[in-house]
């Protein structure tokens, strides 16, 4: 999928996806790279500077990606990043939002957002077609996320739900 993605970092370096519940505007969005960039330069583990670094899909989707070989992100060092996200003036938490974008398969493409419940039963009416392209917010690695961040609905865990929607019946 993206073999451009982080191109001189390990494969087996750890990735770390978030998604705020707004997209950034162009100038947050540069405002908001910068600033992560300064905290990134200076993010350490037990005082040893960790290797990472972050990429910000559509102004929305923030991969913080951290080669592991030299030194291992701790919880407290995990603990301050969520800190400095959580202060950073946008909520890099919201896990309801799905990325879809029925056109193409790439990070520079056009990506529209809706609400993983609404995306289901979007699917489950056939407004969506189970080609369309999502962003895989639960790679864990570099190496997954190079073949799985973008996917096609048919191949991704939200077949499954919507599938799961498709059986469910309420009682009458």
């Amino acid at each position: 999928m993206s073999s451009e993605l982080f191109p001189n970092i390990s494969l087996s370096a750890r990735l770390f996806v978030y998604t705020s519940n707004e997209q950034l505007s162009s100038t947050e969005a540069t405002s908001f790279q910068t600033k992560l960039n300064a905290f990134i330069e200076s993010w350490k583990a037990h005082g040893t500077k960790l290797d990472a670094s972050s990429m910000l899909i559509a102004n929305r989707v923030l991969l913080i990606v951290v080669d592991e070989k030299a030194q291992t992100a701790t919880g407290c060092s995990i603990d301050s990043m969520n800190r400095y996200l959580q202060n950073s003036g946008h909520d890099w938490f919201a896990r309801t939002w799905v990325l879809y974008n029925t056109a193409e398969g790439s990070l520079d493409g056009d990506w529209e957002v809706m609400d993983m419940h609404e995306f289901h039963s979007a699917l489950k009416r056939g407004d969506l077609a189970m080609d369309a392209y999502v962003i895989n917010s639960t790679v864990l690695s570099l190496g997954e996320a190079r073949e799985k961040l973008v996917q096609k609905v048919s191949q991704s865990w939200h077949k499954q739900m919507s599938v799961s929607y498709t059986h469910l019946t309420l009682p009458t």
